[in-house]
């Protein structure tokens, strides 16, 4: 069983003996590495696993990794994908169609091992700001969206209130058996918008797990 929280790199090679390289040393920098011998493979892999990181042959069977790549930048959910080609030395051609097509970066083969690994920390270092970036806005729409609706909330909820309020105020006018359910209406009323005052308050929106992968807004108090 593979340990939480490692970053994940997709090694997509044809050569055995390169791809077993390449995995030997990024699991002993601590990576979780999976490998992939051809195209079709290194697509399949990269949209159930969802690695951090490809690191991509462009010479591999079935589909290129020019095909592969392409295949990665059409869609969305793999926008934050850190693409590293693999390219043969001097092979400008190819590196300049790599990087046209949307690569992050590359490595000459044979491939230096304290090259290979600090482009993997480069690519991961630049992935987690994208990340963070995008949750960033993610989070700040979610707080905008939140105080619109509590503000939205807020003017029917004040007349409930008020009413309920006005009630109590004449409870000898009202049939006693009412008063109970009166009372118990203020109170929930109340309650919301005591919750109501705490979104338009919010400054900062955050979110916090609730039942396993779900998120929920955290209100704080």
């Amino acid at each position: 069983m593979m340990s939480e929280g490692k970053d994940k790199i997709l090694v997509v090679e044809d050569s055995k003996t390169q791809a077993l390289r390449a995995k030997l040393l990024l699991e002993g920098e601590g990576y979780e590495v999976e490998v992939a011998g051809d195209g079709e493979e290194a697509i399949e892999k990269v949209l159930k696993w969802r690695p951090d990181v490809v690191l991509l042959d462009i010479n591999i069977p079935k589909k290129d990794g020019f095909e592969v790549l392409r295949e990665i930048r059409s869609r969305e959910e793999l926008a934050n994908l850190q693409v590293i080609m693999l390219t043969q030395y001097g092979d400008v051609e190819s590196l300049s169609k790599a990087l046209e097509l949307g690569a992050d970066d590359y490595i000459s083969k044979p491939f230096n091992e304290k090259e290979l690994s600090a482009r993997i920390k480069a690519a991961l270092r630049f992935k987690k700001l994208q990340d963070k970036l995008i949750e960033s806005e993610r989070l700040a729409a979610i707080g905008a969206l939140v105080v619109t609706i509590s503000h939205e909330i807020n003017n029917p909820l004040t007349g409930i209130i008020g009413h309920c309020q006005i009630m109590l105020m004449n409870r000898d006018k009202i049939p006693e058996e009412f008063i109970p359910r009166i009372e118990s209406v203020l109170r929930l009323a109340e309650r919301i918008a005591g919750i109501v005052s705490k979104i338009s308050n919010l400054k900062k929106a955050s979110t916090k797990p609730y039942l396993g992968e779900v998120e929920m807004l955290d209100l704080g108090g």
